[in-house]
């Protein structure tokens, strides 16, 4: 495959994700069309970010936000062989791996990097464990993009008082989540995103561009873990989609 993919077996580690997101494949787009907005949203500001360029696009979950014939080429990551089955087209790549050390992707190997809600399903055993995966995701989109190549996240952003509330309840609902076979979500600050990805990238917080998205109607607020369960009004939703864009220098 270009650019140096592979397949390889999903760690250990990861199989407990795998499986979950592997359940769940075919409830997906439930929750996925609840969000529409903010895909509608996400691709007005992507779009000319990808033209003529390789894009590794990673958990999207069988969702393009972007016109794929922009792209010169399209890979899309996943450790759920489900996930990547999911609105499968000829001119993309699919790679089975782990977002947290991109294995089989080389250095400097493509131009955009995107993260279009999945990072709040990243999340270890503990709050520290959380935070340091987070480091090592972005520290893994660095290697992987050429100098010039852009990281794009989109997150469903919370405030830092609502944060703070989540640290504190990380254990209980971990383990709430975990009695009906669903991973940890945690989903972050916008100041921790930045932060973290100022500190990756090696460049100031103020070099990012912010991008808020305005929504309508009523959303999944558990970002697709228990798909079509339970949908509220945005307006009671305590996070702002946002998307997050910086570059490597």
């Amino acid at each position: 495959m270009p650019c140096g993919y592979f397949g390889r077996n999903v760690t250990t580690m990861d199989r407990s994700s795998a499986t979950h997101f592997n359940d769940i494949a075919d409830k997906y787009e439930v929750a996925a069309k609840s969000w529409q907005c903010v895909y509608d949203q996400a691709q007005r500001i992507i779009d000319p970010l990808i033209g003529g360029r390789t894009v590794l696009d990673i958990g999207n979950g069988g969702v393009f936000p972007y016109d794929v014939a922009l792209a010169r080429r399209v890979h899309v990551l996943d450790i759920s062989c489900e996930m990547l089955m999911r609105g499968r087209r000829r001119s993309v790549d699919y790679v089975v791996a782990d977002a947290l050390d991109l294995a089989a992707v080389k250095d400097d190997c493509v131009d955009v990097v995107l993260y279009v809600l999945c990072i709040h399903h990243i999340n270890g055993q503990s709050m520290a464990e959380t935070l340091a995966m987070l480091k090592r995701l972005f520290a893994a989109a660095f290697r992987v993009l050429r100098p010039g190549g852009s990281i794009i996240v989109v997150e469903p952003m919370v405030r830092d008082c609502v944060c703070e509330v989540e640290k504190k309840c990380f254990p209980v609902m971990r383990r709430v989540l975990a009695l009906r076979g669903v991973d940890m979500v945690f989903f972050h600050s916008s100041a921790t995103l930045i932060d973290c990805l100022a500190g990756q990238f090696l460049i100031a917080r103020g070099s990012i561009d912010v991008y808020p998205f305005k929504l309508q109607g009523c959303i999944d607020p558990l970002g697709g873990s228990l798909p079509g369960i339970i949908k509220i009004p945005v307006q009671l939703y305590p996070a702002t989609f946002t998307l997050l864009h910086a570059r490597k220098s």
